[in-house]
């Protein structure tokens, strides 16, 4: 998970970031105002559910690890 400045969080999977969709286990693509139907589904447990493993038209974005664990997104 990665803290965002409005202070929710990315979910970040096989390089792609993910929304979460009104408090649900329910993640969206976070180019899908881009058009990108990439989705995924977690369980209780916090674990991807298989069945929702995504589809992206667009290669993943670029993040760098800074040395106190953040994530700076690159343009």
């Amino acid at each position: 998970m990665i803290p965002t400045k409005r202070g929710k969080h990315l979910l970040m999977y096989k390089g792609y970031t993910y929304s979460q969709q009104h408090r649900s286990l329910n993640y969206y693509c976070s180019k899908k105002d881009a058009g990108c139907k990439g989705r995924i589904k977690l369980d209780v447990y916090g674990r991807i559910l298989p069945t929702s493993l995504p589809i992206h038209g667009h290669p993943p974005p670029k993040y760098m690890v800074m040395s106190k664990g953040e994530y700076v997104k690159l343009s």
